[in-house]
């Protein structure tokens, strides 16, 4: 038996020790970890289904909306467009438009934009605002 025998047990039962808080500490932050991502992906699972429609708003900056021209056609036809993919993607969309009209919504959407264009605009979503 060698005379270090003694020190040799002492320093094997400190690294022992050491090895085994090593792999306790581990396996708690790991554990821990898990609890933790697995918390919080049922928190956001829930708020998900609660917000899962975003609220989109678009603006055009177009003084005579109720002209009755090319320019027009185009703002109608990029409305009705913005309308239908909002129907198909489900989301909620205001669409703004900011104008120097002085006609009411109502006869602008059913003489100049139906009439006229032949383009079918729903008027929940489109909110004029007046520049004058």
């Amino acid at each position: 038996m060698s005379r270090y025998a003694p020190f040799e047990w002492s320093f094997r039962l400190a690294f022992m020790l050491l090895l085994s808080t090593m792999v306790a500490a581990f396996v708690i932050f790991v554990g821990s970890a898990l609890v933790l991502h697995i918390s919080t992906y049922l928190r956001l699972r829930n708020t998900k289904k609660k917000f899962s429609k975003k609220l989109t708003i678009i603006g055009f900056f177009h003084p005579n909306c109720d002209g009755g021209a090319g320019g027009e056609k185009v703002l109608w036809s990029a409305v009705q467009a913005l309308q239908m993919q909002k129907m198909k993607n489900d989301e909620k969309l205001q669409i703004l438009i900011y104008s120097a009209s002085k006609m009411p919504v109502s006869e602008i959407l059913d003489q100049k934009v139906l009439k006229r264009f032949g383009i079918k605009i729903n008027v929940k979503d489109l909110h004029f605002i007046n520049l004058d």
